[in-house]
């Protein structure tokens, strides 16, 4: 009896009659143990491939209706099971964003300036007077502002806006500070993400940032963009509003000295500081209004850096020396930033 063809026998082990047929590359095998290998050295999935060409008579069949309906239900399925990942578990977009990134996009030539650009839009329409505003300010500074893709971890944090009040913008600070004196890059560092005006010295953002973080506030990033005050801290704003109640109050009372106690109540005077050259309302012995701007002062000899953005992996940091004392603005123009400036403080 002659011996069988190969043809007829497993492409594996070449010894049995083969009974399955992978259902990719239509090999066939005798045994499960033939398929797992064939799978291996051919580094095949094993799964039918639902777009490859089918002829018009198989198509024009029940199953050929039943296999592209098939593949779209496991196309929308797909895609429902990733939106729900994006929205709900990982929360890199809310539902709005979402179906305004599935928009249709048209570009339109909008004026910066004396330039003409090509930006994109939405069915929404053109982008908000507010970033135009923030986009022509730029402009003028020459500051680049290198954006990451929607959902990435500092896209969500920027929170740079456009200041109605002061007219400026409004920005979104990194500040990398190391406390220890001499602790150098490789010592602790403190993370602040606090916003400032451009308008304010580097060393003023600094200590207002500072005071805020020790309060705690890392819950909302939600600034009030009309009642900033570029030259007060909002400790000294606080309390110059609860100063300023205290003298109303205090003027409506006739007498001058409880009748009750018999003792005299204290007059309000006012005094100027020394760090800010402005005029203020105290009651007590010392100038406990001065306290917080005396910290924000001593911010002026730390040395700040802007880190610049884009470094290639496997080079180490580049820092651009700052001036303490110069504006935020300043040290931005003509320079590069990642979503927002990330700024090194380093103690004297």
């Amino acid at each position: 009896m002659a011996d069988p063809l190969l043809t007829t026998l497993c492409s594996i082990c070449h010894t049995a009659v083969p009974r399955y047929t992978c259902p990719a590359c239509h090999t066939h095998t005798c045994s499960l143990a033939c398929s797992q290998k064939h799978k291996a050295w051919a580094n095949c999935t094993g799964r039918r491939d639902p777009t490859a060409y089918m002829p018009a008579a198989r198509l024009r069949t029940p199953a050929g209706v039943d296999h592209d309906y098939n593949f779209l239900s496991a196309i929308e399925r797909e895609r429902d099971r990733n939106q729900r990942e994006i929205v709900e578990e990982r929360g890199l977009f809310s539902e709005k964003q979402l179906r305004e990134l599935g928009e249709e996009r048209r570009w339109r030539k909008m004026w910066f300036g004396e330039e003409v650009r090509t930006t994109m839009m939405t069915r929404g329409g053109p982008p908000s007077a507010l970033a135009r505003r923030v986009r022509q300010r730029l402009d003028q500074a020459n500051v680049e502002v290198v954006h990451m893709p929607v959902g990435m971890a500092r896209q969500r944090e920027n929170t740079t806006a456009w200041n109605r009040k002061a007219g400026r913008i409004n920005w979104c600070m990194e500040w990398i500070v190391y406390d220890a004196p001499g602790s150098g890059a490789g010592g602790a560092s403190t993370r602040i993400r606090h916003k400032a005006l451009e308008t304010i010295p580097l060393y003023k953002a600094l200590g207002n940032s500072l005071a805020w973080s020790r309060k705690g506030q890392y819950k909302d990033e939600e600034e009030d963009e009309e009642d900033e005050d570029t030259f007060l801290s909002a400790y000294a704003r606080k309390r110059r509003r609860v100063l300023i109640k205290e003298v109303k109050e205090e003027g409506r009372r006739s007498a001058m000295q409880d009748a009750d106690e018999a003792t005299w109540l204290a007059i309000p005077y006012t005094s100027q500081n020394p760090y800010t050259g402005t005029w203020d309302t105290d009651r007590a012995a010392t100038v406990s209004s001065w306290l917080p701007d005396e910290l924000i002062d001593a911010k002026r000899h730390h040395s700040f850096y802007l880190l610049r953005p884009l470094t290639p992996a496997g080079k180490p940091k580049e820092l651009i020396p700052l001036d303490s004392t110069e504006t935020l603005g300043r040290a931005l123009m003509g320079r590069t930033v990642l979503e927002f400036p990330t700024v090194y403080v380093f103690p004297p």
